[in-house]
């Protein structure tokens, strides 16, 4: 926060889910939690996560959902991180629309097996 940071991400282990909520409740900018628990997790994750504090939280192991978010935050006051976000998602267009042409030409078997080798 010190240094100029609009967003936080606190990644949270199994063993420290309250991490992100502890994070939010000594600063006053957006922290995104992003909890990373191999394996089948508790059914108490989500609440112990909120337990201690507001915090937003993106998917259990998805740490570039996480940065993704968090990038959306900061490109409201940053052309350079809006600029690269938008190329970014421009990107992802692109390869939704290749992998949509060869799910149609191949059928959704052979796309499907394709896809498990």
């Amino acid at each position: 926060e010190k240094s100029g940071a609009r967003a936080i991400i606190a990644w949270a282990e199994a063993d420290s889910l309250s991490r992100p909520a502890d994070i939010a409740a000594k600063t006053d900018i957006p922290v995104v939690g992003a909890p990373l628990a191999p394996g089948v997790v508790s059914s108490d994750f989500l609440p112990r996560m909120l337990e201690k504090g507001p915090i937003a939280s993106v998917g259990i192991n998805r740490p570039k959902n996480a940065a993704l978010w968090a990038a959306m935050i900061v490109a409201g006051g940053s052309s350079t991180v809006r600029d690269n976000l938008r190329a970014h998602r421009e990107r992802q267009a692109e390869e939704v629309e290749k992998k949509d042409t060869k799910l149609v030409s191949q059928r959704i078997r052979a796309y499907l097996q394709a896809m498990k080798k």
